[in-house]
């Protein structure tokens, strides 16, 4: 009789079990925060489970037809609610976003992007979330990046992320560190970050430009032809500003002009071919 009633109770668990599984729901609609996610779920082949995105996602073409909701810091919540998605996916800077989200019972997730380690971290943890693992193993292999072996001393390389462009003096400039996606590409390159520490973007001033003094300084400017801005004006405010640097001496003043640049995502080897070419260029 014992025999019997522990025969029955296991039974009852494991169908139990089966039964939880079985309500465990399919993540079909998705809503991406910010164009790196994006981007990153259309290499993962899970683009089709979009439901909505920010106005700044852009790539690939496919993204400009689906329903926006807002901005990377604007999102409008009750757009997000409406669209009734399974999953919200965002970086940890819009967690205060998540936490209003997570209070009208919303699912969200959240994945950094900083650096190269965890761009890909974030491609596995995308993998595992929506089921398809082996699309992020495939992936990841493909961002698979070749370092530079070089001889000597590496250059060091100023990546500008913005500035005042409506003034013709470099004044204050906000630059990427050693430690964020940008250095381990400049690192990768064979070039050696100018800016140290861990504050990822600091503002810099004109002083502090002076100081660290770069072999090479590359401009993000994705809205450059947008705003009709060249490469000879670029290198002509640096040659008026700061006619000292060694970037300026040597003529080594660089502008890359791709949204890739900006975007911590799957598209980061094209920012490393780009960075590659500038740093050994002969």
């Amino acid at each position: 009789m014992r025999k019997l009633l522990t025969f029955i109770t296991l039974s009852l668990l494991l169908f139990s079990c089966a039964d939880k599984k079985e309500k465990v729901k399919e993540i079909e609609k998705i809503v991406s925060l910010a164009p790196s996610i994006t981007e990153t779920l259309f290499a993962l082949k899970q683009g089709e489970k979009l439901v909505a995105v920010t106005s700044y996602c852009d790539y690939p073409e496919q993204v400009k037809t689906l329903p926006k909701v807002g901005g990377l810091f604007d999102t409008s919540v009750e757009q997000i609610y409406s669209v009734k998605p399974d999953l919200i996916v965002h970086l940890p800077s819009q967690q205060k976003t998540a936490d209003s989200l997570q209070k009208l019972g919303l699912n969200t997730f959240s994945i950094s992007q900083n650096s190269l380690q965890e761009i890909r971290q974030s491609i596995h943890s995308l993998g595992k979330k929506l089921n398809c693992k082996g699309e992020a193993e495939k992936l990841t292999k493909t961002l698979e990046l070749k370092p530079v072996n070089k001889t000597g001393k590496n250059p060091k390389v100023l990546v500008v992320i913005s500035r005042d462009m409506t003034t013709s003096e470099i004044s204050d400039a906000y630059l990427a560190s050693e430690n964020t996606w940008y250095g381990d590409l400049i690192k990768m390159a064979g070039g050696e970050s100018a800016v140290k520490g861990r504050i990822p973007y600091p503002s810099f001033s004109k002083e502090g430009i002076i100081e660290v003094n770069p072999d090479i300084i590359v401009e993000i400017m994705p809205q450059a032809d947008k705003k009709q801005i060249t490469i000879d004006q670029v290198r002509a405010i640096w040659s008026n500003s700061l006619p000292e640097l060694n970037a300026v001496k040597d003529e080594q003043i660089y502008m890359i002009k791709g949204l890739y640049a900006v975007r911590p995502g799957p598209r980061y080897p094209q920012l490393f071919e780009d960075l590659k070419l500038i740093i050994n260029k002969e």
